[in-house]
């Protein structure tokens, strides 16, 4: 089970900068590996099936400005995590025109 700290002081940027890639653990910041990978799986779930478009729309335009593939999924992926991050914090459902928007943003991340 995958247990996520998040805190209300914390700024998006700073969750982003700690997951999808890391966790909490008695102070310290250590990799969290599952979390990763579940963030890489719904990034790549997007690319394979085509849903939403504007994931697969956003990797290509990423790779098109010179991104290799590892980091336009890594920046997908922090809009994933954004995304799972105003849902937990708001209580609110998915929002695809959000979604969409912070993607066409990239490689912007949320709250830069």
């Amino acid at each position: 089970m995958i247990h996520l700290s998040l805190s209300v002081e914390e700024t998006v940027e700073e969750t982003l900068t700690r997951l999808p890639f890391e966790s909490q653990e008695e102070d310290t910041m250590k990799p969290n590996p599952n979390l990763k990978a579940a963030v890489m799986e719904i990034v790549g779930n997007q690319l394979r099936d085509g849903d939403p478009p504007e994931t697969q729309e956003t990797f290509d335009r990423l790779i098109a400005e010179g991104y290799d593939e590892n980091e336009a999924r890594r920046l997908i992926g922090c809009v994933v995590v954004s995304e799972i991050f105003d849902i937990m914090k708001n209580g609110e459902p998915f929002d695809a025109n959000r979604y969409a928007r912070v993607l066409s943003s990239l490689p912007e991340l949320p709250g830069d």
